[in-house]
């Protein structure tokens, strides 16, 4: 079921992400594969067999804290994911939530199609997403459009 992973620069919600996602996509990179998140200035903060986790370069709006774990596999639809590969992104969540005394925040995954899901990359994916106080963070799912004034 899986294939080659592959960037939907379209879907990105500032230039200098499309940009980035461009230049990937030309060169037939992954951006999450270990080498290129490291490239890009990513420190990999936790890891376990099967999942790493970066803090996200570009934070939702209102998001005090934004993580990005990222599965070490070629895989793109959570129908894929071994049990296993399932608990330990439980674990991950967990060591990420008691590490930074996360109280009260989301876990959000995309999957599949990017014309459908949002994904900026389809290799699989999630968000670990925690407001700030009294604010709202949007996690938006489905095609990105940009705003007639471009932004």
């Amino acid at each position: 079921m899986s294939k080659k992973n592959t960037t939907t620069p379209s879907n990105a919600r500032n230039e200098e992400l499309k940009a980035i996602l461009e230049r990937f996509k030309n060169e037939g990179k992954d951006p999450f594969d270990r080498e290129n998140i490291e490239a890009l200035g990513n420190k990999i903060i936790i890891e376990n067999e099967d999942w790493y986790v970066i803090k996200n370069q570009w934070p939702y709006q209102n998001a005090k804290r934004h993580f990005v774990i990222i599965c070490k596999h070629n895989i793109q639809n959570i129908v894929e994911l071994s049990r296993k590969a399932l608990l330990n992104l439980q674990k991950i969540q967990s060591e990420l939530i008691v590490h930074y005394k996360i109280y009260g925040g989301a876990f959000c995954m995309r999957f599949g199609n990017p014309e459908l899901s949002g994904t900026t990359c389809t290799r699989l994916h999630g968000h670990l997403l925690t407001p700030k106080e009294n604010e709202l963070v949007t996690f938006p799912i489905g095609k990105f459009k940009q705003k007639k004034d471009g932004k």
